[in-house]
């Protein structure tokens, strides 16, 4: 856990804001792209997590993908839980599937920030020796923030190869819908940049 002091000003641009996902690093395999995303047969697969974080997840980036014009599918409604990688691997390529979009939680930590604490008028001044006035200390204030890094990877069906991948973190992720949506957002204009999506 690391402990940084920040002044006001910065601790109430900070709590103005919401949760937000930017990209650490990103990796395009040299051959890969550019295709276009719409009409793309896509597997979403979130690992590393519990069952219920999984379903959401997969839910929620499938959503945004549709959005984009993807025909994108969480991997919970196609292949049974026992299912192995082989198995796996014959039948998105019998379903005709383009891509696998693999979601993987790598970390998770909490950073703690400081507010030095400050004298402040606490009244009207009436003259300089004052009445009615004084000072008043406010203490330092603590602010905890959650950041999860996200490893994002993109598998060519066709070509059995990873097409693109990138590790992302995400500061005070509330609503994992809302999250996982942003980050789906975040990561195909990554790919754009990278030159894998037109």
């Amino acid at each position: 856990m690391r402990i940084r002091t920040l002044g006001p000003a910065v601790l109430i641009l900070m709590l103005a804001g919401c949760a937000s996902t930017s990209f650490k690093s990103t990796w395009k395999a040299p051959n890969a792209g550019p295709v276009a995303l719409t009409g793309k047969k896509v597997l979403v697969v979130a690992s590393n997590v519990p069952t219920a974080v999984r379903t959401t997840i997969e839910a929620a980036v499938s959503d945004e993908l549709n959005k984009n014009g993807a025909v994108a599918m969480p991997s919970r409604q196609f292949l049974g839980p026992e299912a192995t990688k082989e198995e796996a691997k014959i039948k998105l390529a019998a379903e005709g599937y383009d891509a696998a979009w693999v979601v993987r939680m790598t970390n998770r930590e909490q950073e703690v920030y400081s507010t030095p604490g400050m004298y402040a008028p606490s009244g009207p001044y009436m003259s300089y020796w004052g009445w009615g006035g004084g000072y008043a200390y406010g203490a330092p204030e603590l602010r905890t923030d959650t950041k999860v890094y996200i490893e994002t990877l993109v598998y060519s069906i066709s070509h059995d190869t990873l097409a693109w991948s990138g590790l992302s973190v995400t500061t005070n992720p509330g609503d994992l819908n809302a999250a996982a949506a942003e980050l789906t957002r975040v990561a195909l204009a990554e790919m754009k940049k990278s030159g894998l999506l037109q």
